[in-house]
């Protein structure tokens, strides 16, 4: 599967990141594959955005190490760049200006990573009671704003085309499991999933209730977009 568009965690409890607008870095992208939807019984191919928050902190134990690390945010979008996909609008939002008919015919989603932003976080409860932190608008920075280097290397995992499929040990257990759930892993996939406890609450990922409500619906100037 091509990264071109064309929840529960474990481990120690935190609070969310506070709600409203934060200074971001896409740090991390993940392909998680192709997976069911069951409201439209469709399939369709799903990805995972991480940013990290420069401004809020979190102590973790690396390798019996305790470091403070910037914390993370994450969404879970349907790969598609239609008219009302969620993912376009975001993007679009992001970049500051509409994609050009020759990017929808295949844009390289790679180019977000390291890319800064600014993120609109809100709260939201679960129907247990736990309120998350969720993504509700990527924004441009304005200009003059200053952009913090990330203190991880933004990486990406992507499904290969052909062959087995193996989950990064660097990976998140409750994304790692999301990459499992998906066909091609049923198909190709081998190991476990790894158990990163180091990064496992680092990423605040968003109440599964709007996930699942994301699921379902789905020259000069040029030089100063973020990608």
């Amino acid at each position: 599967m091509s990264l071109t568009a064309s929840n529960e965690g474990t481990g120690k409890d935190y609070d969310p990141v506070p709600a409203g607008v934060h200074a971001a870095t896409c740090v991390r992208l993940f392909d998680l594959g192709t997976h069911h939807n069951t409201v439209y019984d469709k399939y369709q191919p799903k990805l995972m955005i991480c940013w990290e928050l420069p401004d809020e902190t979190m102590e973790i134990e690396v390798d019996g190490v305790t470091e403070t690390k910037p914390r993370w945010v994450s969404q879970e979008y349907t790969n598609n760049l239609g008219d009302k996909a969620n993912l376009r609008h975001m993007l679009e939002s992001w970049r500051g200006v509409p994609f050009t008919p020759e990017e929808l015919q295949g844009f390289d989603l790679s180019k977000l990573l390291g890319a800064p932003c600014q993120i609109q976080v809100t709260h939201k409860p679960t129907k247990k009671g736990k309120i998350w932190a969720n993504v509700q608008n990527v924004m441009a920075c304005p200009k003059g704003m200053a952009v913090t280097k990330p203190a991880d290397e933004p990486t990406l995992f992507e499904m290969p085309e052909n062959g087995d499929i193996e989950v990064p040990a660097d990976v998140p257990a409750w994304i790692g499991r999301k990459i499992q759930d998906s066909e091609e892993f049923k198909e190709r996939g081998v190991g476990a999933v790894p158990q990163d406890q180091s990064a496992e609450n680092r990423v605040e990922q968003s109440d599964l209730d709007a996930a699942n409500d994301q699921f379902n619906n789905d020259a000069d100037e040029d030089s100063e977009l973020p990608f």
